[in-house]
């Protein structure tokens, strides 16, 4: 079923856990936690990354393809309603992100 974002390769509910797939919803995931650091960095989102968390992580991570991360760091479920412009995020650094996905056993 195309359109899906637990069925899409890059989504956040393949890469950041597993789902399980329900008529209508998504029945749960289980979350993979990058932990805090004081090296996070503060960000507001801005007109041109209002409800598009893809294009925030090209921008900060040079791939869109960890829009689940940035979304599962901050723990939003609703973009249209959440990744809007004015609100507040933590963001990991892209060394520390780099770092990480590359020494876990688990992929995040």
């Amino acid at each position: 079923m195309a359109g899906r974002s637990d069925t899409a390769s890059t989504g956040r509910y393949i890469q950041g856990g597993s789902a399980e797939s329900l008529p209508k919803r998504i029945g749960w995931w289980e979350r993979k936690d990058l932990p805090r650091s004081n090296t996070d960095v503060p960000f507001i989102i801005t007109t041109k990354f209002n409800k598009r968390p893809d294009l925030l992580a090209y921008e900060i991570y040079g791939t869109s393809r960890l829009m689940w991360l940035v979304l599962q760091y901050n723990s939003i479920v609703d973009i249209n309603e959440e990744f809007i412009e004015g609100k507040q995020l933590i963001l990991p650094l892209k060394s520390r992100v780099f770092s990480e996905l590359t020494q876990r056993q688990d992929p995040l």
